[in-house]
């Protein structure tokens, strides 16, 4: 018996007999299998003839690939994208493998999963507080490293304004890394850090990678008022590019403001519902669809509680866990990982974090009002950098995860934290080298290793 066993499974894994497929129950998670396909009139032989009908298409699946299920009626089929039916299911003599056949009637698969990275767009405007506040953070030689490519490097971090050369060129290094989007965080309108997202505007090279936006909960309404971020973000979910997941859905983030706050702001948790019903309804209004709103907070169990409130779905900006020491990066990206399963556990669809990476010394060494607690933070709180090998894993998990659940993650997208957090601790963007205009692009090939594989 195992020398027939061993003999399909070796059919089943050779690339010119098998294809690669996916097989469930619905609306179970998917399991990857692999699938002998034939025509009716075909026959593996020894094993039986597949009785379908004309037309349907007939797969043999090992039997040990099935689990604990008993194929069926009503399973399904995921090959090359599209969804087949299962009409009947037929076991052969010796149990070793099953003759499914397949429906004819074929339906859209779920896309395949996607990943975006979150822009911070504080080094940009030199005249400003904030980049200055930046710039001296990153200006001690231990942190030069993290300085963005484009920044000048001698004594100290030098940030010059932004330009259209060097937005393109990022756009140029996000698309080598297989990023499918930028989620630029909504600086008040007026602001100098929309330098960026106002140059990916202008650039001719938009159309490479779409955008959505993270609006801040506090900036969009207040005592009765919309104020001007959600028109700039309405305004924006009918232009070009902007990440559409569903359908036509326009994917937007909310920071959630502490449960103090939003008592404080709007008198109670429920104005969270005000919030996120006027949103819907200044979209439906500019006619630019149906927004896919994803509440965005560090702890699974809170952003899932506010989700609650007519939000889509649950983020989180930075999944960071708990730590006070130095700590190896295979724990965020373990901390980023159970994010995403307590999230689900509370029935609410998930847009899994990634994270490339939390070390916010640079902070604590240079102080400054703008990065709130941080600047009075541990220093020994920190994560290692990742390495690429360890990055691409960590991304890599979360693309099977969503591939496996889709029911749990049902707009199949990513939320990486961060392409720009230099800071922080978490950057995919090129960083600063003596001698290399392009910078380090290590962690770029690190992505484009899985994202476009």
């Amino acid at each position: 018996m195992s020398a027939f066993i061993g003999a399909m499974a070796a059919l089943h894994a050779d690339p010119n007999m098998g294809t690669a497929a996916a097989f469930r129950r619905p609306p179970g998670a998917w399991t990857a299998v692999r699938l002998l396909l034939s025509s009716p009139a075909a026959d593996v032989a020894g094993f039986g003839a597949p009785g379908g009908r004309a037309g349907a298409l007939e797969a043999t699946i090992l039997t040990a690939d099935c689990g604990a299920r008993t194929p069926g009626r009503g399973d399904e089929v995921r090959i090359d994208r599209l969804i087949r039916h299962v009409e009947a299911a037929q076991p052969d003599a010796l149990g070793i493998t099953w003759r499914l056949t397949l429906s004819d009637i074929l339906s859209a698969a779920v896309p395949d999963p996607i990943v975006g990275a979150i822009r911070y767009d504080a080094w940009d405007a030199p005249a400003s507080a904030l980049t200055q506040a930046e710039q001296a953070a990153l200006s001690p030689a231990s942190y030069h490293a993290r300085a963005p490519f484009w920044a000048s490097v001698t004594t100290s971090v030098s940030l010059p304004v932004a330009t259209q050369q060097r937005i393109d060129a990022e756009i140029g290094a996000a698309v080598t890394a297989g990023l499918a989007f930028w989620a630029f965080l909504g600086w008040d309108p007026s602001d100098p850090a929309n330098a960026a997202l106002n140059l990916y505007r202008t650039s001719t090279r938009r159309t490479e990678i779409g955008f959505c936006m993270i609006e801040n909960m506090q900036g969009l309404y207040y005592l009765g008022t919309w104020l001007p971020n959600v028109a700039r973000t309405i305004g924006l979910m009918g232009e070009p590019g902007y990440q559409k997941v569903l359908g036509n859905r326009p994917l937007l983030f909310i920071n959630a403001m502490s449960d103090s706050d939003i008592i404080a702001r709007f008198s109670s948790l429920d104005a969270t519902a005000t919030v996120i019903a006027g949103i819907r309804a200044q979209a439906a209004a500019a006619g630019v669809g149906d927004p896919y709103i994803v509440m965005l907070d560090g702890w699974s169990q809170r952003a899932a509680r506010l989700a609650g409130y007519g939000a889509d779905a649950a983020s989180a900006y930075a999944a960071l866990g708990t730590i006070t020491a130095p700590t190896p990066y295979a724990s965020l990206a373990a901390a980023a990982n159970q994010w995403r399963l307590d999230a689900a556990s509370h029935g609410v669809d998930v847009v899994p974090p990634l994270s490339a990476g939390w070390d916010y010394r640079p902070r604590v060494v240079t102080p400054s009002s703008f990065f709130g607690d941080e600047a009075n933070g541990n220093p020994n709180a920190f994560y290692t950098a990742a390495t690429p090998a360890e990055l691409t894993a960590h991304v890599a998990d979360g693309i099977a995860w969503m591939r496996a659940n889709e029911d749990a993650a049902p707009a199949q997208a990513a939320l990486l934290y961060a392409w720009n957090e230099f800071t922080e601790g978490g950057f995919i963007c090129p960083t600063w080298v003596a001698g290399q205009p392009s910078g380090d692009t290590s962690r770029i090939a690190a992505l484009a290793s899985v994202l476009r594989a």
